[in-house]
C-alpha cells in the first residue's frame, strides 16, 4: 500500500494471498484485493490441479473456467517455488504463472550473490539476486532459511513498487524462535 502521506495523492492497496499445497508447493487457491485511486475489485482463482483447471471469481462473480499447466503458479507461490530451488549464480528457472487474466511465461535468472544487511535476527547474511524477464527483481538469503528480503515489481506509473522485509520472527534455528 501507499504510506499516509502518498494515499493523499494517490491511494493504492494490493492485498494477495495464496494457499498452496505443502507437498509440492503448487497453489490451489489466489486470492487479490486491489485499490488503485477510485478503482475497487477481488478476483479469486481456484486451481483444480486434478483438472488442469483455474475457475476464476470477479467481484463475485464466477468467470469461465481456464486450461492451466499442471505446474503452473500464481503471483505469490513462484516465491515458493524459487526458494525450493537449490540457486546458483547463473542459473535460469523457467514457469508458467496465472495472473486471472492470462497465462505468461516467466525466466528467471539467478544474477548475482552478495550480503546484504537486513532486519535482525538475521543481521548481515548472503543473498541471491534474482532477475525475470518481466522485470521483476527478487533477493532471497542464501541460507537455508531463503528469506525474501527484498522485491521490486514494475509498475505502470511510478517507476516500481518495492517490498522490503522489515521483520522477521519465528524461523526455526534463528534465536528468537519459539
Amino acid at each position: 500500500h501507499t504510506s499516509a502521506l502518498l494515499s493523499r495523492i494517490y491511494h493504492f492497496r494490493d492485498h494477495k494471498v495464496t494457499h498452496i499445497r505443502k507437498r509440492d508447493l503448487l497453489p490451489v487457491r489466489y486470492e487479490k484485493q486491489l485499490e488503485d485511486r477510485s478503482y475497487r475489485g477481488d478476483f479469486v482463482v481456484e486451481f483444480d490441479r486434478d483438472a488442469n483447471a483455474a475457475e476464476v471469481w470477479r467481484n463475485g462473480k464466477r468467470g469461465a473456467d481456464v486450461d492451466v499447466p499442471p505446474d503452473v503458479l500464481d503471483e505469490l507461490s513462484m516465491i515458493y517455488y524459487l526458494r525450493s530451488k537449490e540457486l546458483r549464480v547463473g542459473d535460469t528457472y523457467e514457469y508458467s504463472f496465472y495472473t486471472g487474466k492470462q497465462l505468461i511465461p516467466v525466466s528467471v535468472l539467478v544474477k548475482t550473490r552478495y550480503y546484504v544487511k537486513v532486519p535482525e535476527p538475521v543481521g548481515k547474511t548472503p543473498v541471491y539476486r534474482l532477475e525475470s524477464d518481466d522485470g521483476y527483481v527478487v533477493w532471497i538469503t542464501a541460507d537455508e532459511h531463503r528469506i525474501p528480503v527484498r522485491i521490486e515489481a514494475p509498475a505502470k506509473l511510478f517507476g516500481k513498487l518495492v517490498a522490503t522485509l522489515r521483520t522477521c520472527e519465528n524461523v526455526r534455528g534463528l534465536p528468537n524462535h519459539t
